[in-house]
């Protein structure tokens, strides 16, 4: 079969957050190819907290999160006009509104190949209608998909299992979709003052957002309780929050302990609040392959997180992290009195943890991701 050129692209997400997590590397490699132009759909944010390279073409495009059947509708026109406007060869989708609305929108060219990748499911631990509706939809995406990536085996494994039909989804090498900075997440290179007071304690960082999936209700439970026995140890809690009630009662823990709590919002410096950290805290509902537990590793921090798909690649149990039992409050907290009890088991963590880190470079991790697309779909120019 002969291979077509690509000769534009089109990367549609509906957060630019996910872009300044998980894509700039691939966006950067993309954007050095000749003759190559390479456009970003995504919703309209303030630039100035994101890390986007400056010569990819940004257009705004209203995807939210929920559905909304006003907004999609008027997203899939946009995409339609704007696919017919560009004419691109290709089109990567990531998160699962923008997969649904590309899906939709690009059915009418029957010659642009798409490429979905899945980071994660929203209905893993739904119920009832839920878990049929969102579970439907990335079946869908699945079926009309040129291909379909999962950013782990584990998670691709989940999904052929699961969904109700397309079972055919290819999860990358090792795990990882972005891969990570090896010099930037280096404790060596990173110079940051603690925003707590010096403590001999063990010092927790919770790094993501401050929501219901990413386990942050098991914390505010955990957290209390954790410092009655352990007065001198810390916990930084970092990351977006749009949720005023959580915010609240992380507040009244803080307010109880004000040396040992620090809350912040979203950091674009990770690696500075890892540098001063002993141990990751991920206690996780859902995930894809979770890439701050490799960041935290490069820096020689261990994780503390759920034995869920997504992890399962990214942490290897009693070696770079420690795994308790899925949503088991009691074993999670259990695995932290363990760690503060006895330091030396993070020493041991953290060297297993780093070694670990080393094959997850940026650089290795866009050659996968390429490689995988060009093995599956007959083209070239990338």
């Amino acid at each position: 079969m002969k291979k077509r050129k690509v000769n534009k692209i089109i990367i549609i997400t509906n957060d630019l957050l996910f872009v300044h997590q998980h894509l700039y590397y691939i966006l950067s490699y993309l954007t050095k190819i000749k003759g190559l132009n390479v456009y970003l759909l995504s919703n309209k944010k303030s630039f100035k907290n994101y890390r986007i390279p400056s010569k990819v073409k940004f257009f705004s495009i209203p995807i939210t999160r929920k559905p909304n059947i006003v907004s999609d509708l008027s997203s899939i026109i946009e995409l339609t006009n704007f696919i017919r406007e560009k004419k691109p060869d290709l089109i990567l989708s990531f998160t699962p509104k923008a997969g649904l609305i590309s899906i939709i929108a690009a059915k009418a060219f029957s010659s642009i190949k798409h490429v979905h990748t899945f980071t994660g499911q929203v209905w893993a631990n739904m119920k009832g209608f839920k878990l049929i509706l969102y579970c439907f939809i990335d079946s869908l995406i699945a079926k009309y998909s040129t291909i379909c990536l999962a950013d782990s085996e584990s998670q691709a494994s989940f999904l052929n299992k699961n969904l109700y039909f397309s079972r055919n989804i290819i999860g990358l090498e090792n795990g990882s979709l972005s891969g990570v900075d090896l010099d930037k997440f280096n404790r060596k290179n990173i110079k940051y003052k603690s925003p707590l007071e010096f403590s001999k304690g063990v010092k927790y960082l919770f790094l993501g957002r401050l929501n219901f999936d990413k386990g942050i209700y098991d914390l505010i439970q955990i957290i209390p309780n954790h410092l009655k026995y352990f007065k001198k140890d810390q916990f930084m809690i970092v990351g977006p929050c749009e949720d005023k009630k959580i915010l609240k009662k992380l507040n009244v823990i803080k307010e109880k302990w004000p040396k040992n709590i620090f809350i912040s919002g979203f950091t674009k410096s990770p690696e500075s609040f890892l540098k001063i950290s002993d141990i990751l805290l991920l206690p996780s509902r859902r995930e894809g392959f979770n890439n701050t537990i490799i960041e935290a590793a490069s820096c020689r921090v261990p994780t503390i997180a759920y034995d869920i798909y997504g992890i399962k690649n990214s942490l290897k149990n009693n070696k770079t992290g420690l795994l308790a039992k899925p949503f088991s409050i009691e074993e999670f907290r259990n695995l932290m009195k363990l760690c503060s009890m006895r330091k030396n088991i993070t020493k041991e963590l953290s060297k297993k943890a780093y070694l670990y880190s080393l094959q997850f470079s940026y650089q290795k991790r866009t050659k996968v991701f390429i490689d995988t697309i060009l093995r599956n779909i007959p083209i070239n120019g990338l």
